[in-house]
């Protein structure tokens, strides 16, 4: 995105940081006016749902134009703290490097025993638990019991400040 800038952004779009609502602030097409919402929905693959906007035929998200809107830089990943990536309100973006936004992730819909990081091995017989940090993946140990497991893997989350929403069922 490094050729847009906030000037330019904001010659183009409104941002209400209270709403989360981009709206244009020219005449896009015939279809669209001076102060309708800027964005259509998209779904990414694993069925996450975003708002994007084509400006100068290219596609940006629209969390990304808002931050650089309200904010004038963008340095990493815009990250929805809440997890719906419909909600572009300011107060629920936030700048940050990709290892911290994969701290912030939902629990995959793959996911079976309700926990993220916490698996059922079957040559053991055992509860796992695993973590992975800055892209490498750390067994935590093996538990005769869930609760033991989740346990593990809750502590180690809090010792690599993992994001208090992470691996929790949110709204795709």
């Amino acid at each position: 995105m490094s050729e847009l800038t906030q000037q330019y952004v904001r010659e183009i779009f409104n941002y209400d940081p209270e709403t989360g609502i981009l709206t244009w602030k020219v005449k896009k097409s015939r279809n669209v006016n001076i102060g309708d919402a800027a964005g259509c929905e998209f779904k990414n693959r694993s069925g996450k749902r975003y708002l994007r906007v084509s400006i100068n035929d290219k596609l940006y998200f629209t969390h990304r134009i808002a931050w650089l809107h309200f904010n004038g830089a963008l340095h990493h990943e815009i990250d929805h703290i809440d997890g719906n990536g419909l909600n572009n309100k300011l107060n629920n973006l936030r700048d940050v490097p990709r290892l911290d936004n994969s701290k912030n992730q939902r629990k995959s819909t793959r996911n079976k025993s309700g926990i993220v990081g916490v698996c059922w091995d079957r040559t053991y017989n055992k509860w796992r638990a695993y973590i992975r940090v800055n892209g490498v993946l750390h067994s935590i140990g093996q538990f005769k019991s869930l609760f033991d497991a989740v346990c593990a893997r809750k502590s180690s989350e809090l010792e690599y400040y993992f994001h208090k929403n992470h691996g929790m069922d949110r709204p795709l």
